[in-house]
């Protein structure tokens, strides 16, 4: 089951999983009996044994399947509760996906800031420097 955690940490460009849809009532049936058809029958190809499978489904009264009508309606729900919890999750991934890019828009522009402000600085002469100092000073006490 899915759950939103506050600090995701996903690899990049990799959104959290779809929970997987519920196995039909055939398809829960057959899940059921394939092991013992196998065993009853080891030369029927896969093939052949899905078609004895579907025959055995068709066949079977509605009061037959409805325990895996049942199984089924309780798999359907809990479906769509980890459905809406993924949306949830895919959403605040998304977020934090687009709080990191920020992130790092602001430190990519901080450190070009720092390289033009040192480049600036190694152009000024010793003179300069020692001025821009003092002006600096005077700012601090004044």
């Amino acid at each position: 089951h899915y759950f939103i955690q506050s600090n995701l940490r996903m690899p990049d460009n990799e959104l959290p999983k779809p929970p997987k849809r519920p196995l039909t009532p055939f398809m829960r049936y057959s899940k059921h009996v394939w092991v013992t058809i196998k065993q009853d029958h080891p030369e029927l190809k896969v093939g052949e044994i899905g078609k004895m499978i579907g025959k055995q489904w068709r066949d079977m009264s509605n009061d037959e399947k409805q325990t895996y009508i049942d199984e089924y309606e309780i798999a359907k729900i809990e479906h769509l509760s980890a459905t809406k919890i993924y949306q949830q999750s895919c959403q605040a991934y998304v977020a934090a996906k687009e709080q990191q890019k920020q992130k790092e828009r602001k430190e990519k522009e901080k450190a070009e800031k720092m390289l033009l402000q040192e480049d600036d600085n190694l152009r000024l002469t010793r003179g300069q420097l020692k001025r821009r100092r003092i002006c600096h000073e005077k700012k601090d006490t004044g």
